[in-house]
């Protein structure tokens, strides 16, 4: 297909370096982009007329259509569909009177289908990449001439796209939510174009409750060609409720700062109340504070003139006979106690450690004494009876009997000499 065969009918009809230009042969508008690969070297060169292939390749109704593209020399000519809508910039750059709901619903739903039905979306989503053809269907451009990477379109960027066709001007993130409210559009519309400007996540993941939505559906489907617009006339039902929904939300909004205002003034007054409240109470106890403290002056300076003029700060405390305690007790005259005896009872057995402590205090009392006897010489038959004794012990053998310690007797004998004595210290035992 040769250059010549084409006739340009319009320079920059959507930007530059764009034509709008007219095929001799079979009288078809085609939008021509030119492409120069100057600057581009071989892989550069290569990548870009393989991603020109694919988009060419691809066959949507909901997209623009591409053509093989025309190459001369150092320049490439992009041919693709021309839509005599153009595209969303374009169409509302001299827009006068807001557009009609039901279009924005329908623009809407085309864009979120559009999306659905494509594998990976290349460029960005903006005003200038959807695009009207002659019957207002939406068509997306879906190209890029940057070789980077492509990324999946928001949520939050198709509500931009929407935002800027209800307020015919650019997206502000900080005042959209103001700049949405002063529109005659529903609420229902209102909050769902806020939710998707506020969600940051995927469009595809969401895509469903764009597509399922009543109000979206109900608009889109009542749309027609006469619908696009709203007009400015005062006599229409739709403009009357939509003035009268906006005034209402007005007061709404001026009633709620009243009631604020209301509420911080409560708020002002009871903490002045408290505080004079207090201050009141301050008052009073500095009040009685001086009075008693010119009281006290007073009868200090009647009673004991000397002291008060020493100590400022001495209170009288009446009439009282003030002496030293020492010249009123007398200490010879105090009875001594009389020493006392303790009984039986009370009296304490004074033990050199305790027998709780000591484990083995009875084991001690009940020692048999040692009785150290001759060893038989080896050989004898008194060792022979002894083995045998130890290792067949008879029945008749005497039961050894308990002997006294001499720690036992003494503790015995202290005993007995404190039953019997009687008051008498030198009472001692010498058998026991």
């Amino acid at each position: 297909m040769m250059a010549e065969d084409y006739e340009v009918v319009e320079e920059g009809p959507d930007g530059p370096s764009t034509f709008l230009v007219k095929h001799r042969p079979s009288d078809q508008f085609f939008q021509v982009q030119a492409i120069s690969l100057e600057k581009l070297n071989g892989k550069s060169r290569k990548a870009l007329m393989k991603q020109i292939e694919n988009r060419v390749s691809l066959i949507n109704p909901h997209l623009v259509q591409f053509y093989p593209p025309v190459q001369q020399r150092e320049t490439v000519y992009l041919r693709r569909e021309h839509c005599p809508g153009g595209n969303l910039q374009k169409f509302t750059k001299n827009l006068q009177k807001p557009l009609h709901e039901t279009f924005l619903c329908r623009i809407l739903y085309q864009t979120a289908f559009a999306l659905k039905t494509i594998k990976a979306f290349m460029g960005p989503l903006d005003l200038k990449t959807v695009f009207l053809d002659q019957d207002y269907q939406v068509k997306l451009y879906n190209f890029c001439t940057d070789l980077s990477e492509n990324k999946d379109v928001k949520m939050s960027q198709l509500g931009a796209v929407i935002f800027q066709l209800a307020v015919l001007k650019g997206f502000a993130k900080s005042s959209f939510e103001a700049d949405l409210d002063s529109t005659p559009y529903s609420e229902t519309f209102k909050s769902l174009l806020t939710s998707m400007i506020k969600d940051p996540s995927q469009v595809k993941r969401h895509i469903n409750k764009i597509l399922c939505h009543p109000q979206v559906l109900l608009q889109s489907s009542q749309w027609r060609r006469q619908r696009c617009f709203m007009e400015k006339g005062s006599d229409t039902l739709e403009q009357r409720e939509a003035a009268l929904l906006i005034k209402e939300r007005l007061l709404k909004k001026q009633e709620r700062l009243l009631e604020q205002r209301e509420l911080k003034l409560q708020s002002l007054e009871r903490a002045v109340q408290g505080k004079l409240v207090q201050a009141d109470a301050y008052l009073k106890r500095c009040k009685s504070a001086g009075s008693e403290s010119s009281r006290s002056g007073s009868s200090a300076k009647n009673l004991a003139p000397g002291r008060a003029d020493e100590e400022p700060s001495y209170i009288s405390c009446g009439d009282s006979d003030v002496f030293p305690t020492s010249s009123k007790l007398q200490v010879g005259k105090i009875a001594k106690p009389v020493g006392f005896a303790r009984a039986l009872s009370e009296r304490r057995i004074r033990f050199k450690t305790s027998p709780l402590k000591d484990r083995n205090f009875i084991r001690k009392s009940l020692r048999q004494p040692r009785i150290v006897e001759e060893e038989p010489k080896k050989g004898s038959l008194a060792t022979a009876r002894s083995r045998k004794g130890g290792l067949f012990p008879s029945s008749n053998c005497e039961k050894p009997q308990v002997g006294w310690t001499q720690e036992a007797k003494k503790h015995a004998f202290e005993m007995l000499r404190m039953l019997n004595s009687g008051g008498q210290e030198n009472v001692k035992h010498t058998v026991l």
